[in-house]
């Protein structure tokens, strides 16, 4: 796909082409408005205005945009609603709860060894990890903090509870953990 300044050169120099001359300044900008018009007629906003429209309805629209998908759009709400009470700006406005939402964090999907574009089904498909991993990779843990003593970049004992599932362990030990237990 072409980029807008892409685009524009190619209506340019056909343009130019056509007329056998150097265009000037206002067809120019005559190209540039009517490309920009072209690319954006498609792309609709909501059939009413945000400001109209009734607080279900608005949270319709939030749940129903793809951009959104994976985000609790009512449970954010609450969140921005309680900043704006905790820090004395009243209610939130329609835009400042679509910001707010904007920047909500999504859910990633994949599979747990890292690849993120494995889809969801895949990953139920794994086989059962081997008997003893979560003692193996505790020991893993353990064999890591005697070799370095000063920490460095140490899984630490938070791993143990970043690595409650198989699947989560750095791939290296996964790896050793199937190649050593039964």
């Amino acid at each position: 796909m072409k980029t807008y300044g892409e685009r524009l050169l190619e209506v340019y120099t056909s343009e130019a082409k056509r007329l056998g001359r150097k265009l000037t300044s206002a067809e120019i900008v005559s190209y540039a408005d009517r490309l920009h018009d072209e690319i954006h007629k498609n792309k609709k906003g909501p059939e009413i205005p945000i400001t109209k429209m009734t607080e279900a309805e608005f949270v319709a629209w939030l749940e129903a945009e793809p951009a959104l998908a994976g985000v609790d759009v009512k449970k954010e709400i609450g969140k921005c609603e309680f900043w704006c009470k905790a820090n004395g700006k009243g209610l939130p406005s329609r835009r400042r709860i679509v910001n707010w939402v904007n920047g909500a964090e999504r859910p990633m999907v994949g599979n747990y060894a890292g690849a993120s574009s494995a889809s969801r089904a895949a990953a139920d498909k794994r086989k059962d990890p081997p008997h003893g991993w979560s003692e193996f990779m505790k020991e893993k843990i353990l064999d890591w903090e005697r070799e370095n003593p000063n920490g460095g970049d140490a899984p630490g004992k938070s791993a143990l509870a970043l690595y409650n599932d198989f699947y989560r362990m750095p791939t290296s030990w996964q790896a050793a953990a199937w190649k050593e237990l039964p």
